[in-house]
């Protein structure tokens, strides 16, 4: 009887070893708690334990009290709490061929992502049964707020994340190859919907160009081959006490077109360029650099540097020679014709219209639908009904019967999560990003 045990003992496990042989290993189990089970196709459920191998097309499922942390090969650290169904439908890290595509089928997942995402384009995706979100180098919560979520914040009716966008700016067109540098991110691709933060530089390669659209409704095109500093920039659209804008050219060409905050507090918005300042009056003009030269096409500016001060007023050109003289122009340059598009133009003012990306929406926490958080990086939420791109501090929703995508203000204080111990140093790198290290300074308050 042992011997016949032994022997279907020994069965089983190669018949498992056969079975997921020609699966790819695309992760392992970092952390688990409680009963948390895998299966591929029509193959048995196994059960998951620390160091258990996670396959491609895997679906896992954690329990009521149960949750698992999965690392996966290019870095990427996925929290799966209680009650979630999971899937990893693609995974490569084939050069070349990077792609990861994975599936929140109901749960909650928090996201440190790894590699893959931070290569742009459209390697990593997280589909949901009604939106897909496209993931750049980015750590984020995705919650499918079922009947269960909107009990619980029924039961705590005053407990909000409040949104924090940081964004101060996002590109409303790009061409060629664009990025942005920054302390925090080092550099990062930039692409329609990307948003910009203070103190990012964003850079355009040759043949390359980008338009920022900023909260103020200010659009500056960045031309080919030049370097843009946000310095500081602070605008809230009920109070102008706080108004700031200062911008810097390090080199290349900009074509700026003033918003509310220009036309509001003039004195608070500046240009800076290596050998002058330009200040504004609800103004619409070129600058190039080294040396600085400026055409003004609407309103009017102030240039100065350490030696003069000069206004230039409409289809007025300017320039600063090599002894820091600033002298008028009767013509208009002719490098500024190889700039981009006007920020102005009738196309950039058409598409600026078709496009929301400041607004926020006064959320309905007991709705049923899927809550997207960013603490770092940017997402792309797209559903039937539109596409809303998301920033750090920032929250989607998207309704589980309409699909309606909005960017909104609050979500229910309780998807955050707090049922992931983060005592094993496994979950956690040297810079405290573990799983429940994603959303350390999410601002949260006491509804009363």
């Amino acid at each position: 009887m042992h011997k016949f045990s032994l022997i279907t003992l020994l069965f089983s496990h190669l018949y498992c070893t056969l079975l997921y042989a020609d699966d790819t290993q695309v992760g392992h189990i970092l952390q688990v708690k409680q009963l948390v089970v895998a299966s591929t196709g029509g193959a048995t459920p196994r059960v998951l334990g620390k160091d258990s191998a996670v396959y491609r097309n895997d679906q896992i499922q954690t329990g009521d009290k149960s949750f698992a942390v999965i690392r996966l090969n290019d870095g990427s650290t996925l929290t799966l709490r209680a009650n979630t169904t999971f899937k990893i439908r693609q995974f490569s890290i084939k050069k070349g061929q990077e792609k990861i595509h994975i599936e929140l089928i109901k749960g909650s997942v928090k996201a440190l992502t790894g590699f893959i995402s931070k290569l742009g384009g459209n390697r990593a995706v997280l589909t949901t049964p009604n939106a897909t979100i496209g993931i750049r180098g980015t750590k984020f919560i995705a919650v499918q707020c079922d009947q269960r979520c909107v009990t619980t914040a029924k039961q705590q009716p005053g407990k909000r994340v409040l949104a924090q966008p940081k964004a101060v700016a996002r590109v409303l067109l790009a061409k060629g190859q664009i990025s942005a540098q920054n302390k925090v991110d080092k550099t990062r691709e930039l692409v329609k919907g990307s948003p910009v933060y203070p103190h990012d530089v964003i850079v355009t390669t040759k043949r390359a160009f980008a338009i920022l659209q900023f909260s103020d409704n200010s659009r500056i095109t960045i031309r080919s081959n030049s370097r843009f500093a946000i310095q500081d920039y602070h605008f809230k659209r009920t109070d102008a006490t706080q108004d700031s804008s200062t911008l810097q050219l390090i080199n290349g060409g900009i074509r700026v077109l003033t918003g509310e905050l220009g036309k509001r507090t003039p004195s608070a918005y500046q240009v800076n360029t290596p050998d002058a300042t330009i200040g504004i009056r609800g103004t619409g003009f070129d600058v190039l650099s080294a040396p600085t030269r400026v055409h003004v096409w609407q309103g009017q500016i102030r240039l100065q540097n350490q030696h003069h001060t000069l206004q230039v007023n409409p289809q007025q050109s300017v320039a600063i020679n090599t002894a820091g003289v600033i002298t008028r122009l009767s013509t208009r340059p002719a490098a500024f014709n190889s700039l981009a598009p006007r920020p102005d133009s009738a196309q950039i003012e058409q598409l600026a219209r078709r496009t929301d990306f400041f607004s926020q929406h006064t959320q309905d926490i007991t709705q049923f639908g899927l809550y997207v958080y960013v603490q770092a990086g940017d997402v792309k939420v797209h559903s039937v009904d539109n596409t809303v791109y998301i920033g750090a501090g920032e929250i989607a929703f998207v309704h589980r019967d309409s699909a309606k995508n909005t960017r909104v203000d609050n979500a229910p204080a309780h998807i955050l999560g707090d049922d992931v111990s983060t005592t094993n140093a496994d979950t956690k790198n040297a810079d405290n990003t573990g799983p429940n290290a994603l959303l350390p300074d999410a601002a949260m308050c006491e509804v009363k």
